[in-house]
């Protein structure tokens, strides 16, 4: 067997079918949240909330996208389950997915960070 026509053993894939069902159910609730907070930040723009919109329209985005890629890597993962001789081709579609997930948390660790930095050293001042 070659490496592209690799094939998980069939406790393996019970083990990635059970992680794909996962996946899709927190995908599904996380686009729920981003469907919540675009119908917070329509409701908070109309009534003159306009910084409010804006925090709802970021979490949206947030959720929304998170969501897509969770539902993609595990739609991917069952893909390995459900088809033969393409199971290296899918995981490796499914990680491009969870790598822009882990990429979009990476980079919003750094601003957290760097905004708790800001607060400790008491700047800007005069907000607040």
């Amino acid at each position: 067997m070659t490496l592209e026509n690799y094939e998980f053993t069939t406790e393996q894939n019970d083990l990635i079918a059970d992680l794909a069902r996962k996946m899709k159910g927190v995908g599904i609730f996380m686009a729920a949240i981003g469907a919540l907070a675009v119908a917070g930040c329509v409701t908070s723009a109309l009534r003159t909330r306009p910084d409010l919109a804006v925090v709802l329209a970021l979490t949206a985005a947030f959720f929304i996208a998170i969501a897509s890629w969770t539902v993609k890597a595990g739609r991917e993962f069952r893909r390995i389950v459900d088809t033969r001789g393409n199971d290296i081709h899918h995981t490796m579609n499914a990680l491009a997915q969870l790598r822009r997930f882990y990429t979009l948390h990476f980079w919003l660790i750094i601003v957290y960070l760097a905004l708790i930095i800001l607060a400790i050293l008491g700047y800007p001042e005069g907000l607040g």
